[in-house]
């Protein structure tokens, strides 16, 4: 056991050695991908230590009532505490290098992690069985203050300062919905808040993007702007929710709380309709379909009604709370309770049924998107007071409905997206007090809910948008199964992918556009060996074409062993300097601070070195089109070559096309052909010394943009 103990108390001075270090200068630290990603492990060490110290503290004072004394097993719970803890402040360190937090609050987080660290070691090393000793008397005394800051802190940098005060800003207690309530308070909001708000708000801006004003919305984060509007599919925050929830691009991140299919429809058709913040409800026609969907969304609008029942006790709530569960009362002052479950991967039929607890106060409970079944309505059944409960996109079919009946003042029930038919909605309709149900998108056919909304009157049908049978609506652009690679190897391939199943994706590759009849047909990866502008369209019968994908890919080529900057880019666009030209690594137009370099005043020089000569055919120059930000094509590229670099000459001019109107944010290949070998070569690129007169900033200097050059 002494030898243990020795090696534990070298392993705690080593660990928080290296923590003390590394938190006085952490805001000089540089972390590569192993320890960013080490970081992302700080959510589940931290309980650890927290556990272990305060049982610890617990057998500690209560030491005397145990038959025999607990000697060891507290020192060796102190150690193992006091290891976890220094692993957890530590790994927090990492986590906070990977993302954009509230200075202050992180500040304070970090520091309580650093004091409860140092303080666990202190218990550690002071701790010897059967001796009374004051530090740890002392220790302890400290130690459970420290932990409880610590704690709120980490929680307030997670969940937002509020999240473990009942104080609520008046505007999320009510929010009263009516035909003059403009769409975007009712529902986008709404949307936002629960499914975006954690990660961008002004405590915590990760990407350094805040949504929770429309005027920061409309400013956009650190890869601009977030949406154009009227034009969704050019919307960074569409394009960002429909990728893969594995694509590390995917928002919002894997494991947090995913927008549903007809909230992704929301935004989307918010947006194609003008970003609208001020449009209502009022002004849209009763038949127009941005109004259905939206209408679909409302959310039940809270009143208030005063309850008999008493309210729940605050520590009983508190005991509840965890990141998979919030309970929070439906209004300022009410006894009613709202419990919503978040993550579906960590949901727990278990941690439902501990909601007994709170079962007289329970008036509303949100499902949405968690894996509940028909066998789980049986607990649901024991929340007597229960009025709304959410079950959209659950593995519910409904074969189980009858059992709501003992859930007598339940009057609003959600079942969009589940596979529920209409013989379970009569199942709904007969109950009596059921006022409102919301059927978007399940397994009951239209003609049908038609029959049940006849049939039930006195029963608010809410079941979306019933398309036109006679109505063509457009496809949705075919999409990249490996969107992050635009690099391609001689073995990589281009792969499409399309949501709705039965549609032909046609393709051209040589930037022209793609017809629905003569074009190429997708049917397997296309292989890229050469600078390619990929243009794609979706076609079916019954559907009109979709809009064209417009893609720009680049063939990995020959390798300069060295490449050097004559000339220096703006001081704002540097990028990484000039390994930004050969690092394989594509920018985004509308990101032109990352992997880009930028040149205004001056002009682009560079020189690239190989080790021997190589037969090069075609020079290639990846820049940016952005032409609202005044990023425009070069008025010319010249290319030298030779066996000498002192002597080279010059071997390819490109004129590449100005453009005569505003057009889309592209990456441009232009591309000069060369009959080589050469071992050397030079590279400039001359920015256009003017706007053109067409252009709003007509009469400025336009900016080129690069950021790889390819040797194919």
């Amino acid at each position: 056991m002494r030898s243990t103990t020795l090696l534990t108390r070298y392993i705690l001075l080593s660990l928080n050695s290296l923590l003390v270090f590394l938190s006085f200068f952490s805001d000089k630290l540089k972390l590569p991908a192993p320890l960013l990603f080490a970081g992302k492990l700080h959510p589940l060490i931290l309980h650890l230590p927290i556990g272990i110290l305060l049982i610890t503290v617990v057998i500690y004072l209560f030491r005397q009532k145990f038959e025999h004394h607990p000697g060891e097993l507290i020192s060796w719970l102190f150690h193992l505490g006091a290891v976890t803890a220094a692993l957890a402040a530590i790994s927090g360190l990492f986590l906070s290098k990977s993302g954009t937090y509230d200075e202050h609050l992180l500040f304070n987080h970090q520091w309580s992690g650093v004091a409860i660290s140092i303080i666990a070691a202190i218990l550690s090393w002071s701790y010897t069985p059967g001796k009374q000793v004051t530090a740890i008397s002392l220790g302890i005394i400290l130690l459970l203050p420290v932990l409880l800051a610590g704690g709120h802190y980490g929680a307030s940098l997670t969940h937002g300062e509020e999240y473990l005060s009942y104080s609520m800003d008046e505007k999320k207690i009510q929010k009263i919905i009516t035909d003059s309530s403009s769409v975007f308070d009712a529902v986008v909001e709404p949307v936002l808040e629960a499914k975006c708000y954690s990660c961008h708000n002004e405590k915590k801006a990760k990407g350094e993007l805040v949504l929770t004003s429309i005027s920061s919305i409309m400013e956009g984060g650190k890869h601009g702007h977030i949406l154009v509007a009227g034009d969704p599919l050019n919307s960074h925050i569409i394009q960002r929710v429909v990728l893969e929830e594995d694509n590390k691009k995917h928002m919002p991140p894997k494991g947090k709380p995913q927008l549903t299919e007809s909230e992704i429809a929301l935004l989307h058709a918010w947006i194609k309709n003008g970003a609208s913040t001020t449009i209502t409800f009022a002004s849209l026609a009763p038949t127009d379909s941005f109004r259905i969907l939206a209408s679909s969304l409302v959310h039940p609008q809270k009143t208030s009604k005063i309850y008999s029942f008493a309210a729940a006790r605050p520590s009983q709530i508190l005991l509840l709370q965890s990141p998979y569960l919030t309970v929070q009362p439906i209004a300022n002052g009410s006894p009613a309770l709202r419990a919503d479950f978040f993550i579906r991967d960590g949901f727990d039929v278990g941690r439902l049924a501990t909601l007994e607890k709170i079962s007289d106060q329970l008036v509303e409970l949100n499902l949405s998107n968690m894996p509940v079944k028909d066998e789980d309505l049986n607990i649901i059944t024991r929340f007597k007071n229960l009025e709304y409960l959410s079950l959209n996109g659950s593995m519910i079919t409904g074969k189980n409905f009858h059992l709501l009946r003992n859930c007598k003042k339940l009057n609003t029930i959600s079942v969009a997206g589940t596979a529920v038919k209409k013989a379970q909605l009569v199942d709904l309709a007969e109950m009596k007090n059921v006022s409102k149900i919301f059927c978007w998108n399940t397994a009951t056919e239209i003609k049908e809910i038609a029959e049940l909304q006849k049939r039930y009157a006195d029963i608010s049908w809410n079941y979306g948008y019933i398309p036109d049978t006679t109505e063509h609506l457009q496809l949705t652009p075919p999409q990249l199964k490996n969107d992050e690679l635009r690099v391609m190897g001689r073995n990589d391939s281009v792969f499409f992918k399309h949501p709705m199943p039965g549609v032909t994706i046609r393709y051209t590759k040589d930037g022209s556009t793609p017809d629905s009849l003569t074009s190429a047909v997708y049917s397997k990866g296309i292989a890229i060996d050469n600078a390619t502008q990929l243009k794609a369209i979706a076609v079916k019968n019954g559907w009109m074409a979709s809009g064209v994908s417009d893609f720009s890919f680049f063939a990995k080529g020959y390798a300069p062993f060295m490449c050097r900057l004559l000339v220096p880019p703006d001081k704002q666009y540097m990028a990484n300097g000039v390994e930004t030209l050969i690092d394989g690594k594509k920018g985004e137009t509308s990101n032109l601070r990352a992997d880009w370099l930028g040149y205004r005043e001056g002009y682009f020089d560079a020189k690239f070195y190989f080790s021997d000569a190589i037969s090069v055919r075609e020079v290639v120059v990846s820049a940016a089109k952005n032409i609202g930000a005044f990023v425009m094509p070069p008025q010319r590229i010249e290319i030298w070559a030779g066996q000498d670099s002192a002597r080279l000459k010059l071997v390819s001019t490109v004129f590449p096309k100005q453009p005569a109107a505003y057009e889309p944010d592209a990456i441009q290949a232009h591309k000069a052909s060369i009959n080589g070998p050469f071992r050397y070569f030079r590279i400039i690129a001359y920015p256009i010394k003017i706007l053109p007169k067409w252009h709003s900033g007509k009469g400025q200097k336009a900016w080129f943009f690069l950021d790889e050059i390819f040797f194919n």
